[in-house]
């Protein structure tokens, strides 16, 4: 045999070089770092050869070449993989779990005809079996220029190369198994752990706009996608309305814009087949629409994975995600975005739900409202009504006010504990028996002390706050009281004064007790606030520090153009997070200035 004395490869005279490689190889972890060892050092144990290293694939059935050396680019093209039961030397290394030798090329296409056309520079060859355990990785093939003796020491250094090889290969394989069986088992808890907390955070979603940007989210994170998007389809079924979008260009997909159905062949497809349609990459989504013209976001990814929304056996929306590579899908990939396309048609559903009870509970409680009166001379009043945006039932609070025989006018903010069909009927109770009370006399006690008697009567068991001031808009002048609820506020500017000196229990709680009122004026340019609480109440603060926050921000009253527009304003900027969910209701007189 031919041997390159020397240091080449890192093999010194006199040193095994068995040895050597297979110290070399137990530094190695993974295949590729197996193959590149076993190339550099072949050529200093055998001579200057082609090396060629083929691998079986799982079911056995066809071997891929993975290392290629001093092979010409043709030869590595057609044997870049091929059948493990071709005609060829590999299948008999294989089968005999023996090293095949051909010497020359009547020798190579004598035996082994299907070669006779393979233009090569070598004369000469080894085909040795990679076998571990009686088991079969592959082959490594060996080729040189000149001809061998193959004698029975070269042959055993051959399969000593053929040996540590497999053994290395097999131990960097296993690595590999495990290391891939970490990192699926890695995400699928992270894919598990995502769609547990799209659950349960789908579950307190009240809007649809909320459900897309967790849908969108949920697929960018568990799938490691690069876009998505979520719409819903519209009743005519031509058109879809994006609810959320993310990884795409800021006009392509924005929130609430309508596309028509008809574009997408995925959409198309799914509406038709209510089934995923998955496209691997960019050739074969042309391959499967090939008659439909490409759109913008065609040429941004290559992968897609298109899901239909289904409530009730209907397609209520579509879900996609995106990926700039192509990818394929497994049984688990689709398993788990099919879970997620449930889940969002459930929140779907439930949120159009929430939407359409919250319409029709607002509707009711408005329609519950009285007509305020509104034109009075020489004064503004203005009116607000803020349902609870968390709540679907209907409240207890309410504003009134109306004119009196003699003129004056009579203002009232209430608000019944609780909420629902009760705390509204109740509110309509009392609302009609204090315009009725009022009708006899206006005087704020006496109206109070005509309520606790309703109270004891037909309502003991409720309990109700409410603040009542009689005003004479040719004087100015307001005699007020109020049963357990929040003082009304006198707005002058930066100047503000509590009404508090009239106050006693709610109308639930006074067991026949006096009702106090006073009076006090409103000048030219001032403003009297009366509000319930859900505009001042927060969890995480004393109603006395909201109350100055109130007391704060409601300057503006006296003075803004559209009084309207001003207690509506007042209202958002008393907003909070911690705010407690109620709802709020506010009533504003501004006698005008001069």
């Amino acid at each position: 045999m031919t041997s390159n004395a020397g240091e080449a490869g890192g093999v010194r005279p006199g040193a095994d070089p068995l040895a050597w490689m297979a110290r070399a190889l137990s530094a190695t972890v993974r295949p590729g770092d197996v193959l590149d060892v076993v190339a550099d050092a072949v050529g200093s144990l055998v001579g200057e050869c082609s090396l060629n290293i083929s691998l079986l694939d799982d079911g056995g059935r066809t071997l891929s070449t993975v290392m290629s050396r001093r092979t010409s680019p043709q030869v590595r093209m057609q044997f870049a993989a091929f059948p493990a039961d071709a005609p060829y030397p590999t299948r008999d290394a294989l089968r005999s779990r023996r090293p095949v030798v051909v010497q020359g090329l009547a020798d190579r296409d004598r035996r082994y005809p299907a070669l006779a056309a393979v233009p090569v520079s070598q004369v000469a060859w080894v085909v040795l079996p990679l076998v571990v355990d009686d088991r079969p990785l592959g082959t490594l093939s060996l080729g040189w220029t000149t001809p061998q003796p193959f004698d029975a020491a070269q042959l055993q250094l051959c399969e000593g190369i053929a040996d540590v090889t497999a053994a290395a290969l097999a131990r960097a394989q296993m690595f590999d198994r495990e290391e891939q069986a970490r990192t699926a088992a890695e995400d699928l808890a992270t894919r598990l752990q995502v769609l547990q907390d799209l659950t349960g955070q789908l579950s307190e979603a009240t809007d649809l706009a909320a459900v897309g940007d967790l849908v969108v989210g949920a697929g960018l994170q568990a799938l490691a996608a690069d876009a998505a998007a979520i719409g819903l389809l519209d009743d005519d079924g031509r058109s879809v309305t994006t609810l959320a979008s993310a990884g795409l260009p800021a006009d392509l997909l924005p929130r609430w814009s309508r596309h028509d159905v008809g574009v997408s062949g995925q959409v198309a497809d799914l509406r038709e087949s209510l089934r995923p349609v998955m496209i691997a990459s960019r050739a074969d989504r042309d391959a499967r629409f090939a008659d439909r013209d490409p759109r913008p976001e065609d040429d941004l990814f290559e992968a897609t994975a298109t899901l239909p929304l289904v409530t009730a056996g209907a397609l209520v929306g579509v879900v996609a995600y995106a990926w700039r590579h192509p990818r394929t899908f497994d049984a688990h990939d689709q398993g788990y975005l099919t879970a997620i396309a449930a889940h969002a048609a459930t929140a779907i559903d439930r949120s159009r739900l929430l939407e359409r009870t919250r319409q029709i509970a607002e509707t009711l409680q408005r329609a519950l409202l009285p007509e305020a009166v509104s034109d009075v001379e020489g004064w503004d009043l203005a009116t607000c009504y803020v349902p609870a945006v968390q709540d679907t039932q209907v409240g207890g609070d309410w504003y009134d006010a109306f004119a009196t025989d003699d003129g004056r006018l009579v203002l009232v903010l209430g608000d019944v504990a609780g909420k629902g069909v009760r705390a509204a009927a109740v509110m309509g109770a009392v609302r009609s028996a204090l315009r009725a009370y009022a009708t006899l006399d206006a005087d704020p006690a006496t109206v109070l002390r005509r309520l606790d008697t309703y109270f004891g009567a037909f309502k003991d068991d409720e309990m109700v706050t409410v603040a009542v001031a009689l005003l004479d808009p040719r004087t100015g002048e307001v005699t007020y009281a109020c049963a357990g609820h929040l003082p009304p506020l006198l707005v002058s500017g930066t100047s503000v004064e509590w009404l508090d000196a009239a106050t006693s229990p709610p109308l639930g709680a006074n067991r026949g007790g006096d009702r106090p009122q006073t009076t006090t004026r409103v000048a030219p340019g001032q403003a009297l606030l009366l509000y319930s609480d859900g505009l001042v109440e927060r969890r995480h603060e004393s109603l006395g520090r909201s109350l100055g926050t109130l007391a704060d921000r409601a300057g503006t009253l006296s003075s803004a153009p559209d009084l309207t527009a001003a207690a509506r304003a007042l209202i958002r900027t008393m907003d909070a997070p911690d705010k407690v969910v109620d709802d709020t209701a506010l009533l504003v007189v501004r006698r005008h200035p001069g």
